[in-house]
């Protein structure tokens, strides 16, 4: 309708507030954490109303930050893999700085709590290293027993994963020896 048309103005102020609406939804999909969805809610913001160009200047932002984010947290994720923690807490302290909530808030407190539990990890996963190097049956168990409490998501579990096999293969080898010198309830013992 152009703006001869006697509901022309009526339609202009109901854009309007739908665009507003969409605009403060699209916000609040972005402080959640959701960006494709923030993004298509504000790309559906029309040309002609008023609210277009804000909408498109948040989404350059919102990008544009997740973007610095990601890296940002690719970053501490290579660092903390190196167990490098000092990389991985400065990039909690560059995540801090953002200006988007979920960046400030949410990821780097995410990745604060990830670092933790990666160097509790990391510290077990030396202690069952170190049970484990001297070569005998009960050390290599106890490191066993010990690996086991590691959180399976973390890094020091997917580096634990080779030593693993070799540990239950040294087991393996010295149960079936024992069975082969007729001692079998040891040799089951070491299951």
């Amino acid at each position: 309708w152009g703006e001869q048309h006697p509901l022309y103005f009526q339609k202009q102020q109901q854009l309007e507030r739908w665009s507003e609406s969409i605009l403060r939804l699209a916000q609040q999909h972005a402080y959640d954490g959701n960006l494709d969805e923030s993004v298509d809610l504000a790309q559906r913001i029309p040309n002609s109303s008023a609210q277009y160009d804000q909408a498109q200047s948040f989404i350059q932002a919102w990008q544009s930050e997740w973007q610095r984010g990601e890296d940002v947290y690719a970053a501490a994720q290579e660092a903390l893999q190196q167990n490098d923690w000092d990389t991985a807490q400065a990039q909690v302290k560059q995540l801090t700085q953002f200006s988007h909530p979920y960046w400030r808030s949410q990821k780097s407190a995410a990745l604060a709590q990830q670092i933790s539990v990666e160097q509790r990890a990391y510290e077990i996963s030396t202690q069952a290293q170190d049970l484990a190097k001297e070569g005998s049956t009960q050390g290599i168990q106890d490191a066993i027993i010990k690996a086991r409490t590691l959180d399976q998501n973390t890094y020091s579990w997917d580096a634990l994963q080779p030593k693993f096999k070799i540990w239950n293969q040294i087991l393996l080898q010295r149960g079936l020896e024992l069975w082969y010198d007729g001692q079998l309830d040891q040799a089951i013992s070491l299951g």
